[in-house]
């Protein structure tokens, strides 16, 4: 509860007057730790704890190790894996972690041992391979781990959807995104799975497949329409942009909408309609007025 609430102090002093700890009481202070970002707290815990480790301290401090990404966090990180019993790979929660910290410095091969010695894998197993992949850019293994997950008739979640869509463009596979990844996702008005389509088809030279996706959408949220403003944009499709802009409510138009529609405008030279826009918003962030003063330079 201290920690809960950043009372780190407080929490270390009632540590110390507990007579009698047990892995319990090492796993909470080092997950304090960690929840308050006090990650070289948490190894320096780890590595002084009497009591043998269990699976429980070993899922924390790799979350620790993942989260710290310095020196001391990769020197560390092998110590703690090859020092841990072997027979600790049964836990589920702790090969997860296992897997992430490896993803987050790129240890792809050593992810993969991890995985395959898991018995029972579930949706959020495979999910956690198929983004190591995605940071690493190996895109055909995550359409595998995909194909292995219809097989066991696993589900597909968002999470997982949207990784796989945005794995599809680099290697030139869009069908399975948009016929597919629809019918996985259980359903038709999935706002992020939406957006991230839009996205994908927007970025390579198919722009019309990214409007019928953004017209099929029947009530469409702000992150739609600036995934799509932005799809306009790329395409120097500036006037296509600003028209979409217009349409936005403006009870729902925020930020990224106006800076959407400035990037247009740049694009595709039109800076009196730029002018419009930055005269019409109210609070004129720095965000906002440093993308206009970029538009006047490069279109001047």
């Amino acid at each position: 509860m201290l920690m809960k609430f950043g009372d780190v102090n407080q929490a270390e002093v009632l540590f110390k007057k507990i007579q009698k700890k047990t892995l319990v009481t090492y796993g909470a202070i080092m997950q304090g730790y960690v929840t308050n970002n006090l990650f070289d707290n948490a190894l320096d815990f780890f590595e002084k704890v009497p009591l043998r480790s269990n699976e429980v301290l070993y899922a924390i401090v790799y979350n620790a190790c993942a989260s710290l990404s310095n020196e001391k966090g990769i020197r560390l990180r092998k110590t703690f894996f090859h020092g841990m019993p072997k027979a600790f790979l049964h836990d589920i929660v702790l090969v997860h972690s296992a897997i992430h910290m490896f993803m987050k410095f790129g240890e792809v091969e050593t992810a993969e041992y991890v995985f395959s010695q898991i018995k029972q894998r579930n949706s959020y197993t495979y999910g956690v391979m198929i983004n190591v992949y995605k940071i690493n850019e190996e895109p055909h293994k995550c359409l595998s781990i995909f194909k292995q997950m219809k097989t066991e008739n696993l589900t597909i979640n968002e999470p997982i959807a949207i990784s796989l869509i945005e794995a599809c463009p680099r290697i030139g596979i869009r069908s399975i995104s948009q016929n597919i990844l629809r019918q996985i996702s259980h359903s038709h008005s999935n706002t992020y799975i939406d957006n991230s389509l839009i996205d994908m088809w927007g970025k390579p030279d198919d722009i019309n497949k990214a409007e019928q996706i953004f017209h099929s959408i029947s009530q469409p949220e702000i992150i739609s329409y600036n995934s799509m403003i932005n799809s306009y944009a790329r395409h120097g499709m500036g006037y296509e942009a600003i028209d979409l802009y217009d349409k936005i409510s403006e009870n729902i138009r925020d930020k990224i909408s106006h800076i959407c529609g400035l990037n247009a405008c740049s694009h595709s030279g039109l800076i009196n309609q730029a002018q419009s826009i930055v005269n019409k918003i109210e609070k004129k962030t720095e965000d906002i007025i440093v993308t206009m003063i970029r538009l006047l330079i490069i279109n001047r």
